[in-house]
Order: C-alpha cells, then sequence, then structure tokens
C-alpha cells in the first residue's frame, strides 16, 4: 500500500517547515526507528486552517507500505501547535 496524503489543522499558526516522517521497525525490534521515508512543506498557515500534504512524492524515501510491517507517522512543527487534528489517507491493494 501507499500512504497518500495527511491533513493537519492546528489552533496555532504556523510558520516554516512542516516534516512529516514514516519510521519503519526492523526485522527483530519493537520500536520503529528507521527512516522510511520524509516529506518537508513551507508553509505559511494561519491558525485552524487545514493543510493537505501529499505524499505521493516525498522529499526523502518512500510512501510505499509493506503488509506486516510496523510503522509510525511522526509531524514536527515549527512551533507548538497545542490542540491538533491530524488524519492520514492509506492506499491498499487488496487483491494480494
Amino acid at each position: 500500500g501507499t500512504l497518500e496524503r495527511a491533513t493537519f489543522r492546528s489552533e496555532i499558526a504556523q510558520n516554516g517547515t512542516i516534516q512529516f516522517d514514516i519510521l519503519e521497525a526492523a526485522d527483530g525490534t519493537e520500536v520503529p526507528a528507521t527512516d522510511h521515508g520524509t516529506k518537508d512543506s513551507s508553509v505559511t498557515l494561519a491558525d485552524d486552517t487545514t493543510l493537505q500534504i501529499d505524499l505521493s512524492s516525498m522529499t526523502t524515501g518512500t510512501n510505499a507500505l509493506t503488509k506486516g510491517n510496523l510503522y509510525l507517522f511522526k509531524i514536527t512543527t515549527p512551533s507548538a501547535s497545542y490542540d491538533t487534528n491530524v488524519t492520514i489517507v492509506y492506499k491498499w491493494d487488496i487483491t494480494s
């Protein structure tokens, strides 16, 4: 499958780079710590305004996910975001 996009909305304005990271756990480990993909988005975003992050092209790595692997998704913002809503859209191939 793939991660198609993420939406981000916070009660605090953001000005700078929002970084969306995909981390993956290596076999034999329980903690996702291996960089799998990163998407950097430069923003000037007013408070309570939704940002859509297109993950079809990543800054580094890939948005492709493998069935059975353990992933962690992390968003780093330019300033404290306080109340935050995030939605992640996946696309799965259910034929295999």
